[in-house]
């Protein structure tokens, strides 16, 4: 391209990072012809997903043909969508890039590199890589935008600069921190961050960080792969009553911060800020239903004006939102990635949400990839996330039948799959096998370390526990679930001093705050303030829902403290969810002990199988408290004081009441 300057720039195109030659393919097809109706490119997609690879590139050849005799270069922006997650090539990328003519320019931007073999074996291509900026460059673009956003008194650290690391996304993100909340938040020492980066986009989407018309566009942008910047004003201007100038104005300011980024005419809220602006701020309701009526709007005029790809995402997204039926119109569009974009995001906000019909809508949606014309790599990433919300909704022989169903099509993730079903069966033993082979094939593999150091941990086994965090302590410095687990560790030992930071540092890195909120009341009942434990999760819970899991511990922290009314509202919320009776159980012996019943908690734990350490100390406590009742006999007694000593000198002292995810 610096042999000719003047070349002219053709269409820029966002791949997914699942995408598949049909993407590219309708990508391009939409440029060439604009005006194209929804029901003309569903036949023509349909038409294409019927070729053979080989005639699929072919016809993507073909329609680049309208760019190379413009003389326009072709942009292709995408995060990973040309490789496997293991860096590989997908198998479709080297026969489309050597059929590309020598007349035709394709620019490829990537966030991974090829290898130098590959390159050279193409003929027809080069590869360049872009550094990261030097500090000297970092501290000279955060000056620039400081006197673009006009930030008074703008002064940086050097320390501050080493520890950005080069990313600009996250030094202008620091700026417009700074606009925000004053640069006082900057002067900190960053050493005493867990993460400069994670802390500074945390800081910068938070609520307070954020005007009314910030929020409104980011509200819009975040459930969004992207958006045309005409359908985001009609819905913050027209519908929401924003100035033109103020919403223009914003979306500089949102730019300029890198919360925001252009490709062409539409815009899209960062990757690295997407999860954790959806953390701090739920989407108005006045908002939602803004989208919804310009969507619903804009979707009946593209007969007309012609089909775009930004549109149908959204529309798409807005039927998850409200729930109802996709129209068989949009059925015929859908392609595997946005399949599987559909899919990984409604997961992802039912386990935010802690909301069941959510995590239905992922089912539901995901097993379309069964009879789904798609790559089996893909095929096999959906229904992994099929089958991860089969779990979570407690439905195992319906998860068992998926992981058979990839088992005989010998996909790689089966064994962490199986290992997961059977600890979340209780089945420690028996999972660990699974998660060992898992952990094998795949050394980076942080959720099947954290699932094995779960069941070391439920097993009581120290010695293995110590030995895999050792080993994969380079797992654990950026992981939520790494860093919750390790405060569950250090509140277990009595390790308190570093607790409360660790707890705030889970805050920044964590999508789902019930984790943090978690610990942070049982560092409180370690403190000896059960009272203030229960305080602490009555306040969250009236403020933020009804998650089953701060519920549960909030009904033994009741019962302790003698709030027995409130323990039995929360038993009665839990009992009447089936997939909590095992934890129900439990729960209802402690609130009979509370509650002086000491024989009728006996009585409802003797019928019980323990299953684990846990377990056996829940039944130590019982059989104390039944052997102090008055009306026990005295060989009973004995006999009950004994068997409670020996499960404490089996299994450990102190029960634990976490509930694993």
């Amino acid at each position: 391209m610096a042999t000719d300057a003047n070349l002219p720039y053709g269409p820029s195109i966002q791949l997914s990072t699942q995408a598949e030659l049909v993407d590219l393919y309708r990508a391009l097809r939409s440029e060439v012809s604009p005006t194209i109706g929804p029901q003309a490119m569903a036949e023509d997609q349909a038409a294409f997903q019927n070729l053979k690879q080989d005639g699929q590139i072919t016809e993507i050849i073909r329609v680049m043909g309208h760019f190379e005799a413009l003389q326009q270069a072709i942009t292709i922006v995408t995060a990973a969508g040309l490789f496997e997650d293991v860096a590989t090539p997908k198998s479709w990328v080297a026969p489309l890039l050597k059929a590309i003519p020598t007349n035709q320019v394709l620019v490829v931007v990537s966030n991974i590199q090829f290898r130098t073999v590959f390159v050279d074996n193409l003929d027809n291509a080069i590869q360049m890589r872009i550094p990261e900026l030097d500090n000297e460059d970092i501290r000279a673009l955060m000056i620039f935008t400081a006197n673009l956003l006009d930030v008074k008194e703008f002064k940086i650290s050097s320390d501050l600069v080493q520890a950005i690391g080069g990313h600009p996304d996250v030094a202008n993100a620091a700026v417009r921190l700074a606009k925000q909340r004053g640069t006082g938040i900057l002067e900190r020492d960053p050493r005493q961050l867990f993460s400069v980066q994670q802390a500074i986009i945390g800081e910068s989407v938070r609520p307070d960080a954020l005007s009314i018309t910030s929020r409104q566009i980011l509200d819009v942008l975040g459930w969004l792969p992207n958006l045309g910047s005409d359908l985001l004003e009609a819905i913050v201007v027209d519908e929401l009553g924003v100035e033109p100038d103020e919403f223009n104005l914003t979306i500089e300011n949102l730019i300029l911060g890198c919360l925001l980024y252009a490709n062409g005419p539409r815009l899209a809220i960062a990757n690295s800020v997407r999860q954790i602006y959806r953390r701090y701020n739920v989407a108005d309701d006045k908002t939602v239903a803004a989208m919804a009526k310009v969507f619903k709007a804009a979707w009946a005029k593209v007969q007309d004006q012609g089909f775009r790809d930004d549109l149908f995402a959204a529309f798409l997204f807005m039927h998850l939102l409200d729930r109802s039926a996709l129209p068989k119109e949009l059925q015929a569009l859908l392609t595997p990635s946005n399949l599987y974009d559909v899919v990984r995001e409604v997961y992802a906000r039912g386990k935010q949400s802690e909301d069941d019909l959510v995590i239905e809508q992922a089912i539901n949606w995901g097993s379309v990839a069964l009879e789904m014309n798609m790559s089996e790599g893909l095929r096999e990433e959906i229904l992994s996330t099929v089958t991860r919300a089969q779990i979570r909704l407690r439905r195992y022989p319906d998860a068992a039948k998926t992981i058979e169903y990839m088992r005989n099509r010998g996909y790689r993730q089966v064994a962490f799959l199986q290992g997961h079903l059977l600890r979340k069966q209780r089945n420690f033993e028996g999972a660990i096998p699974w998660l060992r082979i898992a952990l094998e094939h795949n050394r980076g593999n942080r959720s099947a370390v954290h699932e094995l150091a779960i069941c070391y941990r439920r097993l009581h086994n120290s010695r293995e526990l110590e030995i895999l965090l050792r080993e994969n302590d380079h797992l654990v410095d950026d992981s939520a679930q790494f860093l919750d687990f390790m405060i569950g560790l250090h509140i277990a030992k009595n390790d308190l001093s570093q607790v409360p930071a660790a707890i705030d540092r889970l805050r920044q890195l964590d999508e789902n705050a019930n984790r943090a909120d978690l610990r942070q009341a049982q560092l409180l009942s370690k403190q000896n303030n059960e009272r203030g434990a229960f305080a602490y999760l009555t306040n969250v819970l009236e403020q933020s829902g009804g998650s089953m899991r701060l519920r549960k511990a909030r009904a033994i922290y009741a019962a302790r403290i003698g709030e027995l009314g409130v323990a039995r509202q929360d038993l009665a919320l839990i009992i009447a969810d089936k997939r909590n009776e095992g934890a129900s159980v439990s729960i209802e012996t402690q609130i009979l002990i509370a509650e002086g019943r000491a024989s009728d908690a006996y009585a409802l734990n003797i019928d019980t199988t323990p299953q684990e350490p846990g377990d056996w100390l829940i039944r130590a406590s019982v059989f104390d408290a039944f052997a102090d009742d008055p009306s026990t006999p005295l060989a009973l007694r004995t006999r009950l004081k004994q068997q409670a000593l020996e499960f404490r000198a089996k299994y450990g002292q102190v029960p634990s009441y976490d509930d694993d995810d």
